[in-house]
């Protein structure tokens, strides 16, 4: 999807982004653009406990990926407009300049 822009105040959207953690790490090897990265590392061990298994994982530290495939971004929420507030005006102009329904 290509990115498109509110009619009344020309903000555009912004990125379709998905997010994932990486462990004590653990390299990104996906194909998705890497928009940001934030580490945390911990004093103490933190356990994680493994799905659908008994065994624990010490975690050392765990990043924070925010990924971008690169051409997606999100659509306009309302229409052509991006907030209720830009509807509003728009609406408010369109009767100001003379503009009716039905008539």
């Amino acid at each position: 999807m290509r990115q498109t822009f509110c009619v009344y105040c020309g903000k555009g959207t912004g990125k379709q982004t998905e997010r994932t953690d990486l462990i004590n790490d653990e390299k990104y090897d996906g194909n998705l653009q890497i928009i940001s990265k934030k580490t945390t590392r911990f004093d103490t061990d933190v356990w994680k406990t493994v799905t659908n298994d008994a065994d624990r994982v010490i975690i050392k530290s765990r990043t924070h990926l925010t990924l971008w495939d690169g051409e997606s971004y999100e659509p306009l929420r309302y229409g052509s407009f991006c907030k209720l507030r830009c509807c509003e005006a728009f609406a408010n102009g369109a009767y100001a300049a003379g503009f009716r329904v039905g008539g």
